[in-house]
């Protein structure tokens, strides 16, 4: 219990999705040795989908970098996550991990790899259903970055003026 306490004063969005996954996958990094570098400025109010569909993101993302990390034989292995609501009414999330360069991806490999099971499908699914998109970019590093705008008028900061014609 007092485990479960410290870990959830640690990590306080206040949303109980965000604050489980990164609570628990902070934990398994550190058992494993993987540098774990998570970045939240969150404004749960303000988070543009669903707490399902939250799951399957974070969930996809966080155990296709833990296993990419674990793959990975020159060790120094580390996962920085950033998560944001900005100012622009953007929803934001970064990842980005170690991996084997050295397997020396092609082109068609890097998709082969990123489409292994359904975990990218549905995060891509998700993405486009909320009028978001997606980037990936292998380097010495693989990267992603997620952006769904924040449509809800009422979870907006700047919400569309209406205009009376007259």
């Amino acid at each position: 219990m007092k485990d479960i306490e410290n870990t959830y004063t640690e990590i306080n969005t206040g949303n109980l999705v965000i604050d489980a996954f990164v609570s628990n996958f902070k934990n398994i990094a550190e058992t494993n040795g993987i540098s774990f570098s998570p970045a939240l400025k969150i404004d749960a109010n303000r988070i543009p989908i669903n707490d399902y569909d939250l799951c399957v993101i974070l969930g996809n993302l966080l155990d296709n970098s833990f296993n990419a990390c674990k793959k990975n034989a020159a060790g120094n292995n580390y996962i920085a996550l950033t998560m944001s609501v900005n100012e622009n009414d953007m929803f934001y999330i970064h990842i980005e991990n170690t991996y084997d360069p050295a397997k020396g991806y092609t082109s068609r490999q890097k998709m082969d790899f990123l489409k292994h099971g359904y975990g990218m499908d549905n995060i891509e699914n998700i993405v486009k259903n909320n009028h978001g998109f997606l980037k990936h970019h292998f380097g010495s590093t693989f990267c992603m970055d997620i952006v769904i705008p924040i449509i809800d008028v009422k979870k907006r900061l700047h919400p569309p003026v209406r205009k009376e014609f007259t």
